[in-house]
């Protein structure tokens, strides 16, 4: 992450936006490196943003695809979520 980018999102501590993006990155961060602190501060900031909105539906699909890309390692494009899971996506259950 640059630097400018981290002290945007210091900024913009109480803007569930800029935290959703900080999360995306480092999800696509730890999806293309697979270090683990990647994937700690996607979830941390993951947090950050469902304790700004609560049960505001309108994160989830943002949400399902930072997920996705932590569960999956994979980086798709917005569409390509969407047409591959139309009816959005959950994580599998490990029993």
């Amino acid at each position: 992450m640059s630097p400018e980018f981290k002290a945007l999102v210091s900024e913009t501590d109480n803007s569930s936006f800029a935290l959703g993006f900080l999360a995306s990155a480092y999800a696509c961060k730890f999806a293309a490196e697979g270090k683990e602190e990647f994937k700690e501060k996607a979830t941390q900031n993951l947090e950050k943003v469902r304790n700004l909105t609560g049960n505001d539906n309108r994160y989830e699909e943002g949400e399902q695809r930072i997920l996705h890309r932590i569960e999956t390692r994979e980086i798709i494009s917005r569409t390509e979520f969407h047409n591959k899971f139309p009816n959005g996506w959950k994580p599998e259950r490990k029993e």
